[in-house]
């Protein structure tokens, strides 16, 4: 396994308590393998992604677990060695493709900055060379790199976001709702080149996402988190032909569907985490609830080579 997550446990101090928002997480990622995160709004997803690059918010500490990379356990890491991997060895794209870019610094700015943070001198033709290739390969004409931010279309500052992301190869990229903020075909574009990036550069990815229409053409293998747990971790094709929680069930019939007029939609509201539920955090919500979720947290099981958190099995 190329990540391993054993047990993370993160909190947030908030002035009104400690939110522990990521409650003993264990998550892997194989080499060149895409792996899907999805979750409502709150439940952790990003949060467990910046705690993997070690950028969580000042008010984020991590209380208990082990993040292991390719062996290397980051959690122990002094800030210069894992400096050394953040960027290098795993790198992020974020929501916003805009709040990612300085808008006082050209495209071809943000190139030789990253270079030079992890290199000290370069040559600057030689980096711009590799620039220009970069965004050939994500689609942004080569011009590009003499633009500001603010001139270039959405679509194309995410593309320059992902070519920053690939830059200096790294092994793993972690994207947290790229295509949220574009429309339909730009997203459909985006879809087509984290397929053919995979291939190229033989990286392995971690998609989070509210759209599991996407994850259902990207990714090979699909975790859910609800209120800061994984709950169900399955092959993306089993488990939407046959999903195992009732929460992965009722996000799945939640996903509007062509030639329908319905809407459905889960009933109630995620927990406060402050006080979250005892037994099952999903049982306030869930139409299959039965004594024993009330009182006894469900731990994973393996059902068939799939995992799932859930007194059902």
């Amino acid at each position: 396994m190329l990540l391993e997550v054993q047990g993370l446990r993160i909190g947030y101090d908030t002035g009104r308590g400690k939110l522990e928002v990521v409650a003993g997480v264990d998550l892997k990622v194989g080499r060149e393998e895409i792996l899907g995160l999805v979750g409502e709004s709150g439940s952790g997803k990003t949060t467990l992604a910046l705690a993997v690059l070690r950028i969580l918010p000042e008010w984020g500490t991590v209380l208990g677990g082990r993040i292991l990379f390719d062996g290397l356990d980051l959690l122990r890491m002094s800030e210069e060695e894992m400096r050394r991997i953040r960027g290098r060895r795993i790198s992020m794209v974020f929501q916003d493709p805009y709040s990612s870019l300085n808008p006082t610094s050209r495209i071809r700015d943000h190139f030789l900055e990253l270079y030079r943070a992890h290199y000290g001198h370069v040559d600057e033709k030689e980096v711009l060379e590799k620039a220009g290739t970069l965004l050939r390969i994500v689609g942004v004409p080569e011009e590009k790199l003499h633009d500001y931010p603010h001139q270039l279309s959405g679509g194309q500052r995410q593309r320059v976001a992902i070519a920053l992301a690939i830059a200096l190869k790294p092994e793993l990229v972690i994207l947290d709702e790229p295509t949220s903020s574009l429309d339909v075909l730009v997203e459909a574009q985006l879809m087509e080149l984290f397929k053919d990036l995979r291939k190229r550069e033989r990286i392995s990815m971690v998609f989070i996402t509210h759209n599991l229409g996407i994850l259902s053409e990207l990714a090979d293998r699909i975790a859910v988190m609800y209120a800061g747990k994984i709950v169900e971790v399955s092959p993306t094709e089993k488990l939407f032909a046959d999903p195992l929680h009732p929460y992965t069930r009722a996000l799945i019939d939640s996903v509007p569907t062509i030639g329908s007029d319905e809407l459905r939609t889960i009933s109630g509201e995620p927990p406060d985490l402050r006080n979250p539920p005892k037994g099952c955090r999903f049982h306030p919500r869930c139409p299959f609830a039965m004594d024993v979720c009330r009182v006894a947290e469900p731990v994973m099981k393996d059902v068939g080579g799939r995992e799932v958190a859930c007194h059902l099995y």
